[in-house]
């Protein structure tokens, strides 16, 4: 069952659809994203996704595209394997194998944490 919550909500996402991302998380939903660059951080609410996506897309036209690998879930989590890609002017383009852990509790995504495989290399890109 989470499993395919998840595929729905990172559909949605890629698909620029904030009402339905909206359906699919907590009001109070966490986003944290690790790093020492500018778009790491806290982001709280969906106006914090929202201030994430566009912080990504402002460093990077286009915004990241996040192409999901698998997705484990259980009963209050789900652990999402996936491949992040972004291109920006004069940088290598970025292709960041990363995982993100999510904590969903009444059906909705309320906490999520990305786990970088390579962070020197994801700071590199985005600062």
């Amino acid at each position: 069952m989470n499993a395919s919550l998840v595929r729905r909500l990172y559909a949605a996402i890629e698909a620029d659809e904030s009402a339905t991302v909206a359906s699919l998380v907590a009001p109070d939903v966490l986003l944290r994203v690790p790093g020492n660059h500018p778009a790491a951080g806290d982001y709280v609410g969906t106006a914090g996704l929202a201030e994430f996506l566009a912080a990504s897309a402002a460093i990077a036209p286009g915004g990241a595209h996040t192409e999901v690998i698998d997705i484990l879930g259980g009963d209050n989590h789900a652990a999402v394997y996936a491949i992040t890609r972004a291109e920006r002017p004069g940088r290598p383009p970025l292709a960041n194998p990363t995982l993100h852990l999510l904590e969903i509790r009444h059906g909705r995504v309320l906490r999520v944490w990305f786990h970088n495989r390579d962070q020197a290399s994801v700071d590199a890109f985005w600062s």
